[in-house]
């Protein structure tokens, strides 16, 4: 459900990948499969990447923090025959009754783009969280990784009110918003002031309202209503006024009497007393994809639609995370977006749509960059909601060799991300099931589905 809060580029010339539709059972595709071309036939479903974007200047690009996948003990060079044994094996795996029947999955050749097993992959199901990996996609496509978001405190002539403005920042913390009260409270203190009103401005994102398929008991513990102010990880309906609270409970801590503190808009005429600045879009981007932060990934949804200026609604916003995936290349063929965290019970998209952004991501520097650092997507057994994982008989040989996001729902459960093979290749991988009798055990077929996309044993 998600909690509250390195390979190469591949070139113009490269072969285009594609997803066959398998109609009925699971289909392992021969030891060294030819892509289907994104022209082909009707009876397959194209995953056309375009040539990859210039990469962005160094000047502007984080720290470099990448960890690349383990090599594995068992690593040596490809052949037809290790080829054939994985495809054999995720035939296997992929056929698991825990899985139930409705199951979406699909392995590509992460260089070829080269098929190597499909089942239904064109169904498109319920992605649970798997659906950060389209948000997360869709932000570093729509802003640069080093912009910031900034809140600030703006007052009056006569300092008799400031205004807390929300810059729309997830990560905002209680420590930084009394460290804005203390800053306030100097500059106050040496006006000759001593008694302000605190007012609340959260209007960059326009009132909050429930997503589409969004169950109300998913406030505010599994997320929170979208707003541009929130002191991040607390559980408050209304995130501005809360962040207002903490903020004039500071103030008057430190002497300043509080008359009221209520929502208002800032005027223009006001000057900024002090501001804090968020850490990188890359790096917001990073973390809610190795934890699994919905916050976050609600707040991003936003703001690329914002940056790109479609404005911050939910249909906005979705129709802008559409159309950015169409833009790329990416077959959205079926799929649906109704949020940016995948909490939607509406929301859907197929192992197939999966597989073509993790592609298109694996193509562009800097999406590739935040994907895989050592904060991105999650690597089983070292990081993130993957830490734990893979720790049943026949997948602890995937630790390390395994780099995907989670999706879990009561009635979901879903992997896509990258397995490393034993013979040196990176294969794409998505699996999502909807509706298995036990999750849990759906969970470790999962697993053991992307631990025969490596080949370990």
């Amino acid at each position: 459900m998600g909690v509250r809060a390195r390979v190469p580029a591949v070139g113009v010339g490269a072969v285009v990948a594609a997803v066959l539709v398998a109609t009925g059972a699971s289909t392992p595709v021969s030891a060294q499969p030819s892509a289907v071309p994104a022209t082909g036939p009707a009876t397959a479903t194209a995953v056309p990447i375009g040539a990859s974007p210039a990469p962005r200047p160094e000047s502007e690009a984080p720290e470099d923090t990448r960890g690349p996948l383990s090599t594995g003990s068992q690593r040596h060079s490809g052949s037809t025959t290790e080829n054939r044994t994985i495809a054999q094996r995720l035939a296997s795996a992929g056929s698991d009754p825990a899985l139930g029947s409705r199951v979406s999955a699909v392995v590509i050749d992460a260089t070829t783009g080269a098929v190597v097993y499909s089942r239904n992959a064109s169904l498109a199901l319920m992605p649970a969280s798997n659906h950060k990996v389209t948000t997360a996609f869709v932000a570093i496509a729509s802003m640069p990784r080093t912009k910031t978001l900034t809140t600030t405190v703006r007052t009056n002539a006569s300092r008799s009110t400031v205004w807390l403005v929300g810059g729309g920042d997830p990560g905002l913390t209680v420590a930084r918003a009394r460290e804005m009260a203390a800053t306030t409270r100097s500059a106050l203190v040496a006006a000759g002031v001593r008694s302000v009103a605190v007012r609340v401005d959260d209007t960059m994102f326009p009132p909050p309202t429930m997503a589409t398929g969004w169950k109300t008991s998913y406030m505010p513990g599994d997320v929170v209503p979208v707003r541009a102010l929130v002191v991040g990880g607390r559980d408050a309906m209304d995130t501005g006024l809360d962040a207002g609270v903490i903020f004039a409970n500071e103030l008057k801590r430190l002497g300043i009497a509080v008359s009221s503190t209520v929502r208002g808009t800032v005027p223009t005429g006001t000057s900024t007393v002090t501001s804090a600045t968020s850490s990188y879009i890359g790096t917001l981007t990073a973390q809610f994809l190795n934890s699994s932060i919905n916050d976050y990934a609600e707040n991003l949804h936003r703001h690329s639609s914002r940056t790109a200026g479609k404005g911050t609604t939910w249909a906005a916003a979705n129709g802008h995370a559409l159309s950015v995936l169409r833009a790329r290349g990416v077959n959205t063929t079926g799929m649906a977006i109704h949020d940016g965290s995948g909490l939607s019970r509406s929301d859907r998209s197929s192992a197939a749509t999966m597989a073509s952004v993790l592609l298109a991501a694996r193509r562009d520097p800097a999406v590739n960059q935040v994907f895989t650092s050592s904060t991105g997507l999650p690597v089983a057994g070292v990081s993130g909601t993957l830490k734990s994982r893979f720790a049943a008989s026949g997948t602890t040989c995937a630790r390390g060799l395994v780099r995907a996001k989670t999706g879990w729902l009561s009635d979901v459960v879903s992997l896509s991300g990258t397995a490393r093979g034993v013979d040196g290749k990176d294969r794409i991988f998505s699996i999502i099931e909807n509706g298995a009798a036990n999750p849990t055990e759906a969970r470790y077929a999962i697993e053991r589905f992307a631990t025969a996309a490596t080949g370990c044993t």
